[in-house]
């Protein structure tokens, strides 16, 4: 008896234990200084939705929506994986953009999921419905008093069918960034792919927004994430930023679960950067 009871109480500590750490929203804030940034933008703020892989938990969903109104970003930019091809779901996608979109502009790439599914352009459509700003391999200007960033959007690999050559891939996405940026400007570079580092890094442009590594999906003390696609094992770009020369580089942890089903020591992560023209 006293065995069943033990048993019992682990299995619901076990249970509580991967409802909390795949439920309860962790909002990651970073202060980011550019000499290169106009003055225009100091102080712009951007939170960083990516891989949502349509989350269907209420309470997750609620504190998203309620950390990025008290956040009041000055742009939303959302890195990829919105829907999962595993079980694609373009209307609680939508949903959850709906309940976004009037908080700030949104800015939205493709991810590796999009890539899989058909429903990506009945997905595509309502999103240009809502006004949401897609980029597919595309820049924008975003203007504020007399200057302007110039925002680029990078399509996952996956959509040009060569991710699976990764000694391609790299030449491809700098060729596509090199072709979108301001040589005088200051670049801002939404793609999903953290793995590509060194690629943004050649192309010196000033910030990039990623995603794809979902922190690790278990992240080991001391340690950092046990795994991430593209990466493999103890992956070098999991959360957080990375600086090199004079390009940052933003990794989300993501919100959402898709293969691996819960997420260890590794919340769901909600990031916003607070740009800034003096150094920190």
């Amino acid at each position: 008896m006293k065995k069943k009871m033990i048993y019992a109480m682990l299995l619901a500590f076990a249970v509580w234990f991967l409802y909390h750490e795949n439920t309860t929203l962790d909002t990651e804030r970073h202060l980011l200084s550019f000499s290169s940034l106009p003055a225009d933008f100091d102080g712009f703020r951007i939170a960083q939705v990516s891989d949502f892989h349509n989350c269907q938990n209420n309470k997750l969903r609620e504190s998203i929506i309620r950390e990025l109104r008290e956040s009041r970003p000055d742009i939303i930019v959302i890195t990829g994986d919105l829907i999962d091809s595993r079980r694609t779901d373009v209307d609680s996608a939508i949903s959850f953009v709906q309940a976004i979109r009037d908080i700030a502009p949104i800015y939205y790439v493709t991810g590796n999921h999009e890539s899989r599914v058909q429903q990506y352009y009945t997905l595509q459509k309502k999103l240009n419905d809502l006004e949401i700003t897609v980029l597919h391999d595309a820049a924008v200007q975003l203007e504020k008093g007399s200057s302007h960033l110039n925002i680029i959007g990078i399509d996952d690999p996956d959509f040009s069918g060569v991710s699976t050559l990764m000694e391609e891939t790299p030449d491809m996405i700098a060729w596509k960034i090199n072709d979108l940026k301001e040589r005088d400007g200051f670049n801002l570079v939404l793609c999903h792919r953290p793995e590509l580092f060194e690629t943004y890094v050649s192309c010196a442009v000033d910030l990039v927004f990623c995603g794809h590594a979902h922190g690790g999906q278990i992240r080991l003390p001391f340690i950092g994430g046990l795994y991430a696609p593209h990466q493999g094992f103890f992956p070098s770009y999991t959360s957080g930023c990375y600086r090199e020369a004079n390009t940052t580089m933003v990794v989300s942890r993501g919100l959402g679960n898709s293969l691996a089903p819960f997420r260890i020591f590794d919340h769901p992560n909600l990031v916003i950067v607070e740009m800034s023209t003096q150094d920190n």
